[in-house]
Order: structure tokens, then C-alpha cells, then sequence
């Protein structure tokens, strides 16, 4: 597993392609779940799960946790990170095929600076999900380099994020 900030700072890179992925495949996991659920009701083996059953549930738990994941992204996005940040946030969302200079570019800035203040957002959601994501979660998640990771959690059961970086709103022209 990757350091927390080098795993922060790849979440925060990618993340609307990462949520538009997760939602995706959780479509199709879903989809494939109704589907052997329609196929083992005739089976003759009563009370057991099917291997594509137990395939589909293992997808949707592992779905789960990516969810939970990227939700706490995305809660400090919303929520805690500066204002004066966002411009950065959104020229690097854009500018995955350019790099640096595009970015220097659009914000009128030199590409040192820029990435010095990319360094410095990207080790404050580092920081903030160390610390437990501002709401007492410190110290879970042991396996996952500092993210606190639950299953079934806020994120479970919507089908997508909430806030002022929706789909719909914030990332479909990124």
C-alpha cells in the first residue's frame, strides 16, 4: 500500500475519473447481482450461494469501501478544503494531458509555485485523513495507510455524492 500522501495526492488527481469509474462498475455489479439472483431461483441447492453470487457480493464490498473512500475525498473537498485552493483543484482536474505549464498558464502563475501549492493541498488531505477525516475516525481503517475505510458506512446505499461537486454540477466538464 502506498504512503497516505502519495495515495492522497492520486485520489485527489483522478478523482471525478475514480467516481465516474465507481459508479459504473457499481452498476454493473448490481446489474450481475439481480441477474444471479434471477438464475440461482430454480437452482436445486437450497439455502447456498452460488459462486457468482458470493463473486458479486465480494465486488459490492470492495465497491463499498472505494465508495467510503473517495466520500471522505470528497467531504474534505467540500468541507475543508481553502477556498482559494479550488481553481488549482479544478486546472489540474483538466489539465491531465498538459501538466504543469498548462496549469501555470490558466492560473497565471509560475509552475513552481503551482506545484508548490499543489504539494501543499495534497499533504493537507494527507494530513486530514491521518487525523482521523476531522470527525473522530482516527485509528480506524489499519490496513489502508491512514484512511479510515468502513463498509456499509454514510456512502452505502446512494447513488452518488452529495454537495456542490456533484456529477452532474461540478465534474462533467472536467
Amino acid at each position: 500500500m502506498p504512503s497516505t500522501r502519495k495515495r492522497a495526492e492520486w485520489l485527489l488527481a483522478n478523482f471525478p475519473g475514480h467516481w465516474r469509474r465507481l459508479q459504473e462498475e457499481r452498476e454493473a455489479a448490481e446489474a450481475t447481482s439481480l441477474q444471479a439472483i434471477r438464475l440461482d431461483a430454480g437452482s436445486h441447492s437450497k439455502g447456498t450461494y452460488s459462486d457468482r453470487t458470493a463473486k458479486t457480493a465480494l465486488s459490492l464490498v470492495e465497491l463499498a469501501a472505494r465508495e467510503w473512500e473517495l466520500d471522505l475525498v470528497r467531504q474534505w473537498i467540500d468541507h475543508s478544503m481553502p477556498a482559494e485552493a479550488r481553481p488549482l483543484l479544478l486546472a489540474v482536474w483538466r489539465s491531465r494531458q498538459w501538466g504543469w505549464r498548462w496549469i501555470s498558464r490558466e492560473l497565471h502563475q509560475s509552475p513552481h509555485l503551482c506545484r508548490t501549492e499543489w504539494d501543499t493541498l495534497v499533504a493537507q488531505l494527507a494530513d486530514w485523513l491521518k487525523g482521523g477525516c476531522g470527525s473522530g475516525l482516527a485509528g480506524a481503517g489499519h490496513g489502508t495507510g491512514g484512511l479510515a475505510v468502513q463498509v456499509g458506512g454514510p456512502a452505502a446505499g446512494r447513488s452518488g455524492p452529495q454537495g456542490e461537486f456533484s456529477p452532474g454540477a461540478g465534474w462533467a466538464n472536467v
